[in-house]
């Protein structure tokens, strides 16, 4: 009785589709955001206390809002993200390409959060960004150490990124838009 409830009340009052922006601090996140933001939109930061969570969520239209939380690998162990992720029909998970000390660390997480149950029927992107800073990975390295062969059955994508590449963030988010509608 309670599913449907459910589907019915989802089916007259949509809410707009969640896509979730993840990665460790200063991966470039909130630059992303900047980017893909037109003129007259305003992202909304909230600090969620005592935790210290910081949200910044941006409405690209009625029907599609991008949420970032700073990522906090504690959450796990609390149990915390749950509450935040489960409405979720996108992850797209930044790592900074040219923090190559780091990658292992980026890896652990990055799996850890797609891999949770009510996430895994999600599309997922994994943005590799600040690509245009001397030493930082290539796109083969990424896909090796990420172990992105381990992709079937799921939406998926790899990119590219630097910082002031608003055109290709902005195809980016709209391939999730179109894959989140035919999915």
């Amino acid at each position: 009785m309670g599913q449907c409830t459910t589907k019915l009340l989802n089916y007259l009052f949509p809410r707009p589709k969640l896509i979730l922006l993840l990665g460790h601090n200063g991966a470039g996140k909130t630059t992303i955001l900047d980017q893909i933001k037109q003129v007259d939109q305003q992202i909304q930061s909230v600090e969620l206390p005592p935790q210290g969570f910081l949200l910044d969520q941006l409405d690209i239209s009625d029907d599609i809002q991008i949420q970032s939380w700073d990522h906090n690998p504690n959450w796990f162990n609390k149990g915390l993200q749950t509450m935040f992720y489960q409405d979720a029909s996108a992850i797209v998970y930044v790592i900074d390409s040219s923090d190559i000390s780091r990658q292992e660390e980026f890896k652990l997480d990055f799996w850890k959060i797609i891999n949770e149950e009510f996430l895994r029927d999600d599309v997922i992107v994994l943005i590799a960004n600040k690509m245009d800073l001397p030493g930082s990975l290539r796109v083969e390295e990424i896909h090796r150490i990420y172990e992105l062969d381990k992709f079937k059955n799921r939406p998926f994508k790899l990119v590219q990124s630097q910082i002031n590449d608003k055109e290709s963030l902005n195809e980016i988010f709209q391939w999730i838009y179109r894959t989140i509608n035919t999915t």
